[in-house]
C-alpha cells in the first residue's frame, strides 16, 4: 500500500548525515508500493538539497545523485485544489503549531486515508491527535 512521505523522510533517503534507521525500509516500501506527496513536495525537497549542498553537507555530485534517486522513486504528486488547500492549511498550521508545509502533509493523509511517514516530532504529534496512521 502506498503512503505519504514528508520531506524529513526524503531527506533521510538522500542525506548521509540524516541517521534514521527506518529510512531504508521506507525507501524500499516507496519503490515497491509507491509513495504520495503533496503538491509542494518537489520544491521543498529541492530546497533541502540545495541548502545541504550550500552548507557543505553534500557535494554537488551527491546532490545530483539524490535528484536521480528521488526521480526513480517516482512519487505521485497530489495536485488536488492546491490554492484552496494551501489557504486551509494555514489555519491548520496555526491551530496545530505546524508550518504550512507540514499542515499540507497532515491534510493529505486525512483526505486520502494513507499512512504518514515522518521523522518530524511535531508533525507526528499532530497526526496522532488526528488519528492518522503513522510509519514507521
Amino acid at each position: 500500500m502506498s503512503f505519504i512521505a514528508d520531506a524529513s523522510v526524503a531527506a533521510a533517503w538522500v542525506l548521509p548525515d540524516e541517521n534514521e534507521p527506518a529510512a531504508d525500509l521506507l525507501l524500499r516500501r516507496a519503490m515497491a508500493d509507491g509513495v504520495t506527496v503533496p503538491f509542494h513536495w518537489p520544491a521543498e525537497i529541492a530546497n533541502v538539497l540545495v541548502m545541504a549542498e550550500r552548507r557543505g553537507r553534500i557535494t554537488r555530485d551527491q546532490m545530483l545523485e539524490a535528484h536521480l534517486l528521488l526521480i526513480s522513486v517516482a512519487p505521485t504528486v497530489d495536485q488536488g485544489g492546491a490554492i484552496a488547500l494551501a489557504l486551509d492549511a494555514a489555519t491548520t498550521a496555526h491551530l496545530q503549531g505546524l508550518s504550512v508545509y507540514d499542515a499540507l502533509y497532515l491534510e493529505l493523509a486525512e483526505r486520502t486515508a494513507l499512512p504518514l511517514a515522518t521523522f518530524d516530532k511535531r508533525l507526528r504529534g499532530a497526526a496522532e491527535k488526528a488519528s492518522i496512521s503513522l510509519l514507521p
